[in-house]
């Protein structure tokens, strides 16, 4: 039996060091980090199961779940494009968010913000529109090495994932 405690550990020591005020501050920034964290991770390891199981409805089956609910675990509800392609808006958003969280804001490209503002749209996106995000993302992969001192491993991970799946999208 799996002990969620054994995945879990926190610098209790280093924690009650703090100001009561500033632990208290700690705790929330951990609590909304480790939000996202643990989100990247799953997608990260379902993205894993899709690659040795074939496809969404293997791994869907594979765990006893609605590819529904696997989509809602993982980068989304994947959109199929006029191509025959398939695209994770969600993925593609956060590649998105991270390249403009991370770059200088004097290099952050038009093709990012235009990228974002198309996958920040309420509803299902329209297909051309989503390739075309999923292109002007591709087209911002060349700015990604001047990141790999100040972007944290598992957010790099997250925006290889990101950059692969718009230059996937965008060769076809």
């Amino acid at each position: 039996m799996t002990h969620i405690e054994d995945y879990l550990h926190l610098n209790r020591k280093a924690l009650d060091e703090l100001p009561p005020a500033e632990r208290i501050a700690v705790l929330a920034d951990l609590a909304q980090r480790a939000n996202k964290w643990l989100a990247d991770a799953r997608s990260e390891e379902i993205d894993r199961l899709r690659s040795e199981l074939g496809g969404d409805q293997a791994v869907a089956e594979a765990l006893g779940i609605s590819r529904q609910t696997l989509a809602d675990l993982g980068d989304g509800p994947a959109v199929q494009l006029g191509n025959g392609a398939w695209a994770r808006p969600r993925l593609l958003k956060r590649g998105c968010e991270l390249l403009l969280n991370y770059l200088p804001p004097s290099s952050q490209p038009r093709d990012v913000f235009q990228a974002l503002e198309i996958l920040s749209r309420r509803g299902r996106p329209d297909p051309k529109q989503l390739q075309a995000a999923a292109h002007r993302l591709a087209r911002s992969a060349r700015l990604s090495p001047t990141l790999g001192n100040e972007m944290p491993q598992d957010e790099m991970r997250v925006l290889v994932r990101a950059l692969t799946h718009a230059a996937e999208i965008s060769s076809q």
